[in-house]
């Protein structure tokens, strides 16, 4: 069971509700709040709100550490599941990493079917593949690399291989896309298919099942009637579901959500965000001073809040820097110390000017906050539902309507714990077929399904083979005058726009016209002064001038053997 929310507090107090109901146990499913020491710039919920009820995967690893990879969150989420299944109890997943969750949730039917014994050992394996500067694979034994030890050769034999046994894989990847390159050629070698012929089949499953859902393209009630009927699987091939699944949206009308999460910063704030930013700013400076540079690209570095309330930190330094100075009688300075990668310089703040850099930090974070969650509903809206129409699984989404009643216990009680606990009870008890219609649990609810119905009927009316037609094939291409890789089309158009490019095909150019030009010379092999070697070594600024047309006729030939 999904708690798959755009508010990760309340959807993480309804997750509570549900584990204390049905004996449940929580799976955290937000990247940022795999991260320990951290508790309120990731939003976790306070151990007095979790009522006993075990978590996992919630401040288990440290912000210094190594960011998972989504096949890391998988395997440690899927493990974590079946251990609680073990005991009895009820999984519940929350949190707000929807590229996490749904690689749990989901399943590619015919390629988690044909390898599902090999599965974690298999996304163990490439989670130990290391990539150095020279794309090399560093040879570790593996599980499956003793099954098939070609898995242990270099990149370029594996890319080797791959095109022999599977040439369309092969040139869709990038020469340095090492991981890529390895699954394709493991997915053959355990199969005994190529990878294209099996993603190949895949699609062609999904635009059958379409033609159910798009079988009246005008006829919203048609749609209607059948989105919460499954069909058989005889008739659409295996579900894209990995288990029996209920998904909570705990929604919000946008004029309360806009005021929610401005008030939520401004509790994080008053709970201590800035402090906790502020650790994570030393930290910068304290590795910065040791000569070690943090890649704040990833990991708890892009997280909302620090790098919002950094430009703070670095007057907050500045000013203290100024002090010292002082108190030492070096005089004033107008530096911000330069630890962190991104530090530039700027004025001294007096305490009324950092009272307001403070705050407009804040209202980043807001602006930030507000973003975040937008980018949220459109990914639930989009692919979230469109992985449920592929696997007939739309009826499996219940949104609980929560406008009005987070602060109002009585409220919470009937808008959100109650027709939640109906639903899953339902669902525990008859199954899914059983389970209550999904519009009619609130009027927001029919609202947002009836919306995401018109969607499906509008994105429907390309039938299968024009979706087909239209889907982007990445096709990795070489170019034959720079020996650049790329795996698209619009990657193909910026390159030969690039500079590099245009300074690589003008050499070309070049060459070929010195080459031809020196050809000619050695065709003709006699001049005035006898025959020409072959083997003479032109003057290289003559040849080109020779070649560009700059040359002054056969006087420069006959001085270039004087």
């Amino acid at each position: 069971m999904d708690q798959d929310s755009i508010h990760s507090i309340h959807s993480a107090i309804l997750a509570v509700d549900l584990a204390t109901r049905f004996n449940g146990e929580i799976i955290n499913g937000d990247a940022m709040q795999l991260y320990k020491g951290l508790p309120i710039i990731t939003n976790q919920i306070p151990t007095e709100e979790r009522k006993g009820i075990p978590h996992h995967l919630l401040g288990c690893i440290g912000f210094d550490q190594e960011p998972w990879h989504v096949s890391h969150f998988k395997r440690e989420c899927l493990r974590t599941i079946k251990e609680i299944r073990g005991r009895g109890k009820l999984p519940v997943l929350v949190g707000g990493t929807h590229y996490y969750t749904q690689a749990v949730l989901f399943k590619e039917a015919i390629l988690d079917r044909d390898g599902e014994n090999d599965e974690e050992s298999g996304n163990a394996d490439r989670e130990r593949m290391v990539t150095d500067g020279n794309s090399e694979i560093s040879k570790i034994a593996t599980p499956q690399s003793e099954k098939f030890p070609i898995l242990n050769a270099s990149p370029e034999v594996i890319l080797q291989k791959l095109r022999e046994v599977d040439p369309a894989m092969a040139s869709r990847w990038h020469p340095n896309d090492t991981r890529r390159i390895y699954r394709s050629l493991e997915i053959y070698l355990q199969t005994g298919r190529p990878a294209s012929e099996i993603y190949q089949e895949q699609q062609r499953l999904k635009d059958a099942a379409s033609i159910l859902d798009n079988h009246s393209l005008h006829d919203l009630s048609y749609v209607e009637n059948h989105a919460t009927t499954r069909p058989s699987p005889a008739s659409v091939g295996p579900s894209h579901l990995r288990f029996p699944t209920l998904l909570f949206w705990v929604h919000t009308e946008d004029g309360e959500l806009t005021r929610r999460l401005s008030q939520r910063v401004d509790n994080m704030a008053e709970q201590g965000l800035v402090a906790e930013a502020e650790s994570l700013f030393n930290y910068l400076n304290e590795k910065h001073a040791q000569g070690v540079e943090i890649d704040r690209t990833r990991g708890v570095w892009v997280s909302i809040g620090f790098k919002e309330l950094e430009p703070y930190f670095q007057a907050l330094l500045s000013s203290a820097s100024t002090s010292a100075a002082a108190t030492n009688g070096a005089g004033s300075v107008d530096i911000v110390s330069d630890a962190a990668s991104n530090i530039t310089s700027t004025s001294i703040l007096n305490p009324e000017q950092l009272s307001n850099l403070k705050q407009s930090c804040l209202s980043s974070i807001k602006s930030a906050t507000r973003h975040y969650y937008r980018q949220q509903i459109r990914w639930i809206r989009g692919r979230l539902w469109n992985a449920l129409t592929d696997a007939h699984a739309t009826q499996q989404l219940y949104v609980i309507d929560s406008t009005g009643a987070c602060s109002n216990p009585s409220a919470w009680q009937s808008a959100v714990r109650e027709p939640a606990e109906r639903v899953v009870e339902s669902f525990l008890s008859r199954g899914v077929a059983e389970c209550p219609d999904p519009r009619e649990l609130s009027e927001a609810a029919k609202r947002v399904f009836e919306t995401q119905l018109q969607s499906s009927v509008a994105a429907g009316a390309v039938d299968g083979e024009e979706r087909a037609r239209q889907r982007t094939v990445f096709k990795c291409s070489t170019c034959d005058v720079c020996g650049i890789a790329v795996q698209s089309d619009e990657q193909w158009e910026v390159h030969v726009r690039g500079r590099r490019h245009k300074r690589a095909v003008k050499s070309a150019e070049k060459r070929r016209a010195r080459d031809e030009y020196l050809e000619s010379r050695r065709e003709r092999g006699v001049m005035e002064k006898g025959v020409v070697n072959p083997d003479c070594n032109l003057d290289e600024r003559l040849v080109d001038e020779l070649a560009q047309g700059q040359g002054k006729g056969e006087d420069e030939g006959e001085r270039v053997n004087n």
